[in-house]
């Protein structure tokens, strides 16, 4: 699916229609289709503040409703590479299940960090300002946030 603005021509939207058709095997939609973790990109690196301790929580209870969806995503996940199995942890955070607003049937599976965040060094400048960013961006015929699905799990945290 892409939303596609409504300031061009019907032509033009047809035409980048058309191109996100021709060449829509290089986005990613479904697990299936995900190559993997990009090792070249480097990896994500947490500082933790001095003496910081492992952290280990409880799973929050999961509605029975849930249970074969959560099951059959996480087998979708480990078979993409996404995830994989670790039996004895220092540190245990709860996953979070929530419906997709725009698909109900689908669920979205996140990791509840609260814990872990308390306890990281933080960047007191983590992201550019809004107003830069759309300076970047302005004049520009049209951008794109083209990799949603799955950039967030494309880069390995480091061990």
């Amino acid at each position: 699916m892409a939303k596609i603005g409504d300031y061009w021509s019907e032509k033009h939207t047809r035409e980048i229609i058309d191109l996100l058709k021709e060449y829509q095997d290089v986005f990613t939609r479904d697990y299936k289709d995900f190559k993997g973790i990009v090792e070249e990109m480097g990896e994500i690196k947490i500082y933790l503040i001095p003496g910081a301790k492992p952290i280990k929580k409880r799973p929050y209870k999961l509605a029975h409703k849930y249970k074969e969806m959560v099951q059959k995503e996480i087998e979708n996940m480990l078979a993409a590479g996404i995830i994989y199995p670790i039996y004895k942890a220092e540190w245990a955070s709860p996953m979070v299940v929530q419906p997709k607003k725009q698909e109900p049937k689908k669920l979205r599976i996140c990791v509840d960090l609260r814990g872990l965040n308390k306890l990281t060094v933080t960047d007191p400048f983590p992201t550019p300002f809004a107003d830069e960013i759309l300076n970047e961006v302005a004049g520009h015929e049209c951008y794109s946030f083209t990799d949603g699905f799955s950039g967030h799990n494309q880069v390995p945290i480091a061990k």
